[in-house]
């Protein structure tokens, strides 16, 4: 089991990524927005960040560089999960410790539970 830091603006997609996670035992702490996530991550351990990039009030980027994974945060994973494909914010979130880049699109939400294993193992 796993504590989880779900970043994802919408309702649905947050509820369904939320539940497939819930399903196999993981505790889950949802936000829509960076600065929730922030404010999440401060009062809880966290193992594993799945963060959209575009979100309002703060985005996945700049939650990335003020949550400091390298820094500050050097044991947490992070996986980037949005629809937005722009090989600079690929690079860009992987140099502010995003261990994936997964476009949302391209996988069942049933794919979230085998890429979680894949990155905590």
């Amino acid at each position: 089991m796993a504590n989880i830091l779900l970043l994802e603006d919408y309702p649905s997609l947050q509820r369904i990524f939320s539940t497939i996670l819930k399903s196999d035992n993981h505790k889950v702490y949802a936000a829509s927005n960076g600065r929730e996530g922030l404010e999440l991550a401060n009062q809880h351990d966290i193992d594993l960040v799945l963060v959209d990039i575009l979100m309002p009030v703060m985005g996945g980027i700049d939650f990335l560089k003020e949550y400091d994974i390298k820094n500050n945060h050097p044991d947490v994973k992070a996986i980037v999960l949005t629809n937005i494909f722009d090989k600079d914010i690929v690079e860009q979130a992987k140099k502010l410790g995003a261990s994936d880049y997964i476009i949302k699109s391209d996988i069942k939400p049933s794919d979230i539970i085998r890429i979680v294993k894949d990155t905590l193992s």
